[in-house]
């Protein structure tokens, strides 16, 4: 199965660590992103990260000694998607995507993310606060927006390449 591929890590970040993200939400600039999928126009928002060290430096090392592999970061930011407004079903052009759910979440908002594998096998995971969700970056995948009268759905993408050596040299 290729589902095994897919990793989640409950409670990831420390509440410090997860405070720094929070402050984020407020502290920067979010920028208005849109996609024509064949549908219609797909907005979102999307704030990106990469030139702060806490998202560019500390968390790719946190990603890497917790998986003792080695990564070189693509891009790293966050996703924030209005109630009603689903993702575009996509891949990311590197090898792995980890994505940690920022929202407090109830089961009846949704805000979904599924991943279907090359064997057409469909992954759906719920977007539990302080989740990291980790596979294949070339598997599609869609984040589905929570419903009308719930917050934003609140992500932290990272987009990351595997080193040559494949392993953590610590």
């Amino acid at each position: 199965m290729y589902t095994d591929k897919i990793i989640i890590e409950e409670n990831f970040l420390t509440d410090q660590e997860f405070e720094e993200i929070n402050k984020e939400l407020f502290n920067t600039t979010w920028t208005l992103q849109g996609s024509n999928q064949g549908d219609g126009l797909t907005e979102f928002l999307r704030m990106d990260l990469g030139d702060q060290e806490f998202f560019s430096d500390y968390y790719v090392k946190k990603l890497e000694s917790h998986f003792k592999q080695s990564y070189k970061l693509q891009a790293v930011f966050l996703n924030g998607q209005w109630p009603g407004r689903d993702g575009l079903l996509h891949q990311d052009g590197c090898d792995v995507t980890a994505v940690l759910f920022i929202n407090e979440w109830n089961w009846d908002w949704g805000g979904f993310t599924q991943i279907m594998t090359p064997e057409n096998e469909v992954a759906v995971i719920p977007p539990v606060k302080n989740r990291l969700l980790c596979f294949p970056s070339n598997w599609y995948h869609k984040g589905y927006a929570f419903t009308g009268g719930s917050p934003m759905r609140v992500t932290l993408a990272c987009q990351l390449f595997i080193n040559q050596d494949g392993n953590k040299t610590e």
